[in-house]
């Protein structure tokens, strides 16, 4: 009989469990590194696509001289907005109510358009389609400059009531620029030779950013004074 066969009944072997205990590490480590890879940063959520929301009238019709000052545009205008955009409340801040402050910047904005107009203006190709444009171009862009200076002063209120000086100067500093820059873009001669409306992406918008995507004429006469 050999020594293997002449083995006490019921002897353990030695050295079988470390291929086992290799494989399970193994497989713990595996699954370790993918619950980690899955659990990685995630993309972020598409941005949400504009949608026609709702028709603001600019008030009464504007009359305007062009640059040829003998003659003069009358005109009505309303906007739509991206449904998404809000305008001010229009409190005055004593109980009563008065234009919202997107709405007055509005209606200067068409004055300041309509009179860097000249009469040769009126009667070159998608002239309305262009004027609108930039009507809604310099709109977007005085809403997004009050809606920052409005978020900067709620900024300096929080930071006064936590009296931060360093904190509040450097907000007012900031709220001041924000002031600045919420003009609407200077007005040169000869911008609406310069809209190449191929570059917008819907045909049918006169932006294809909010918060204005269309601009409308209610009416739109010339005179002679």
């Amino acid at each position: 009989m050999s020594e293997a066969a002449a083995a006490p009944e019921g002897g353990k072997k030695k050295g079988g469990k470390m291929p086992m205990i290799i494989v399970l590490a193994a497989v713990l480590g595996a699954g370790g590194f993918f619950g980690m890879k899955s659990r990685g940063p995630s993309a972020p959520p598409p941005i949400p696509e504009p949608e026609l929301g709702a028709m603001v009238s600019l008030g009464d019709e504007f009359i305007v001289n062009l640059q040829n000052r003998e003659y003069f545009v009358r005109t009505k205008v309303a906007v739509q907005l991206d449904k998404k955009a809000h305008m001010s409340s229009g409190d005055d801040g004593h109980g009563g109510k008065s234009d919202p402050p997107e709405l007055t910047a509005f209606r200067d904005i068409v004055v300041i358009r309509l009179n860097s107009l000249t009469l040769q203006d009126l009667s070159k190709p998608d002239f309305y389609a262009k004027l609108k444009y930039l009507l809604a171009q310099d709109m977007n862009h005085a809403m997004h400059m009050l809606h920052a200076a409005e978020d900067a002063k709620k900024e300096k209120e929080k930071e006064k009531d936590s009296k931060d000086k360093m904190s509040k100067k450097k907000d007012d500093e900031h709220a001041e620029e924000e002031e600045h820059s919420a003009a609407p873009h200077p007005v040169k001669p000869g911008d609406i030779d310069h809209v190449n409306l191929s570059d917008k992406e819907n045909a049918d918008w006169d932006s294809d950013e909010g918060p204005v995507l269309k601009v409308y004429f209610n009416e739109f006469a010339t005179m002679r004074e």
